[in-house]
């Protein structure tokens, strides 16, 4: 008895250990990560946001709500927008609207700017591109900002 018990105490330490070291990583299925380019954006997308523009050194309310159509080959439209500049609204709409350019890097990271306008940083949201967030990074025409926000897409 006592060496079948020690053989069954031997073959379960095993199967332990198979368990806990047993899986190798080329063995496992690896997810692989995401992959982006300008095609990932391609629609209507609300951009939605708030912030600041800093004038003369004093922080001023902005805020913005605005279609942006992306065409999925780096460039972009603005067919409408309002804004609000410490209360002063702006509105602006057309068949012509802004345009703009962007890019996509395969790990989703990018860069985006009106012309003219102000441009940003970007994170596309990799399962899809349903979502991007934007953060102010040149003044280009406008004053220095503290502006971020999230665009959305409405429509394909």
């Amino acid at each position: 008895m006592k060496p079948i018990m020690g053989f069954l105490f031997l073959a379960c330490a095993l199967v332990s250990l198979v368990f806990a070291f047993g899986t190798s990583d080329t063995v496992q299925a690896q997810t692989p990560p995401p992959t982006c380019g300008a095609y990932t954006l391609r629609g209507l997308y609300i951009f939605a946001t708030h912030g600041w523009n800093i004038i003369n050194g004093v922080a001023q309310p902005k805020a913005i709500v605005e279609g942006i159509d992306f065409n999925g080959d780096g460039t972009l439209v603005s067919p409408f927008a309002t804004v609000s500049i410490n209360g002063f609204i702006v509105r602006s709409s057309g068949t012509t609207g802004v345009t703009g350019v962007y890019t996509v890097n395969a790990d989703c990271t990018g860069t985006l700017a009106f012309t003219p306008g102000p441009t940003f940083d970007i994170f596309v949201d990799p399962k899809g591109g349903k979502q991007l967030w934007m953060i102010q990074t040149g003044p280009a025409v406008v004053p220095p900002a503290v502006f971020e926000g999230t665009a959305t897409r409405v429509s394909h």
